[in-house]
């Protein structure tokens, strides 16, 4: 994973130089020029993961990943790739996001959720989080034979008469193992009329059909099991979700802010 990471955000760095002379020459220790673009050691340095020490190994190794990079950008602009407009414009995002991702990161680093603010949270809403189920969804398109798919669904959720439905494109059905209220309830909304009937169901119970608009919803409760509220696990996930709060929390702030010196034009269509 960071392998794949730092050769897209070399890939970024290479062709962000090549499209802007004044910032592709920041300055540092050269290491090779190839046809203008200029590898440099503090390129290396700066898309290194926090706390990694650069071994010359992996220096040479990576500066042979950029090599390969350089190359291929320049095989692309002799293609006549860097005067695709759409490109570039992809290109120009590109660079724009790499820049607020640093700059997120920096204004967020700080920020840390502690274990009492954990075990709050669990415990206001551990109706949920207490409880790993087990569930059938099966997704009703087709409202002309709901009666006989709720029917079979309730029968048996993997009968063939279903399943031949299903290959036809008129419902479609998901199973569901172990998952921990709790997790659904932060990914798809505590109110959310899913989780709802996952809460209530008993065992085996099936729910009413839910309208989502255009189609219907009828969920199958398998199986339910107490979930220690202690979990390592379950602690670590809640502690992660809350620091993505706090953050998104910081990204709203600075948006209000700012939004008020940097006001939206309506240019026209």
């Amino acid at each position: 994973m960071f392998k794949k990471a730092l050769l897209f955000a070399m890939a970024f760095m290479v062709l962000e130089g090549s499209m802007c002379n004044k910032e592709e020459n920041v300055g540092g220790t050269p290491l090779e020029k190839i046809d203008g673009i200029t590898i440099y050691k503090e390129d290396i340095e700066a898309n290194m993961a926090p706390g990694v020490q650069l071994t010359p190994k992996m220096q040479d190794s990576m500066l042979k990943t950029l090599e390969k990079l350089v190359v291929l950008y320049l095989a692309a602009r002799d293609e006549g790739f860097t005067k695709d407009p759409d490109i570039m414009r992809k290109a120009i995002w590109a660079k724009r996001m790499a820049i607020i991702n640093d700059y997120v990161y920096r204004k967020t680093a700080g920020l840390s959720v502690s274990d009492a603010e954990v075990k709050k949270f669990i415990e206001e809403k551990s109706n949920l989080f207490g409880k790993n189920v087990s569930f059938d969804i099966l997704y009703i398109y087709d409202t002309t034979k709901m009666p006989e798919y709720i029917r079979l669904f309730k029968r048996n959720s993997q009968s063939p008469k279903l399943l031949n439905y299903q290959k036809l494109g008129l419902v479609r059905i998901e199973s569901h193992g172990d998952n921990n209220l709790g997790f659904w309830a932060l990914n798809f909304g505590e109110n959310n009329p899913i989780t709802q009937a996952l809460l209530n169901l008993p065992v085996r119970g099936i729910s009413e059909p839910i309208n989502f608009g255009g189609f219907y919803v009828v969920c199958k409760k398998t199986g339910e099991k107490a979930q220690s509220l202690d979990a390592p696990e379950l602690k670590e996930y809640i502690r992660q979700y809350l620091l993505s709060q706090k953050k998104q929390e910081v990204i709203d702030n600075i948006y209000k802010m700012y939004i008020g010196k940097y006001k939206p034009e309506v240019t026209g269509q």
